[in-house]
């Protein structure tokens, strides 16, 4: 039996999550997976689950600074990302907005990456099997 869904990026339950506390902080990586992260007020934001150097991470960017540049920039799944966190914004009633740096980078092969590659054809050919077992499924389905 080929890969079985739960090895599908998509599905993978990480709780090694990428946080910005210190300005400077910075992760890289190759994106495996793109979703939509929705929180309890109802708000939409884009997670990406990263293959890092250090292992699998995931970033839920829920700022907006983050959101605006992710749309701007549209990664694939399979880009290699950098992110970086540049600097604090003080806004008016004493709140905060923290300023990112968001780059499309160079992968394997580069003198500074370190993560392995995705194989994003198997990735592919698993999402196709996938769809073609819902399709299946929902004709069976008696109602």
């Amino acid at each position: 039996m080929p890969d079985d869904i739960w090895n599908d990026p998509d599905l993978v339950i990480n709780d090694e999550y990428v946080r910005f506390d210190t300005v400077g902080t910075k992760v890289r990586g190759q994106i495996l997976s793109i979703t939509k992260h929705t929180w309890d007020s109802g708000d939409v934001c884009p997670q990406l689950l990263l293959r890092t150097a250090t292992g699998d991470r995931t970033w839920t960017a829920s700022q907006v600074g983050p959101k605006k540049q992710l749309g701007e920039l549209r990664p694939p799944v399979g880009a290699w990302i950098e992110v970086e966190f540049t600097g604090v914004q003080q806004r008016p009633g004493g709140k905060t907005l923290k300023e990112f740096r968001i780059e499309l980078v160079d992968g394997p092969g580069s003198a500074t990456a370190a993560a392995p590659a995705v194989d994003a054809d198997a990735i592919a050919q698993a999402r196709a099997l996938l769809e073609q077992q819902a399709a299946k499924a929902n004709a069976e389905v008696p109602f």
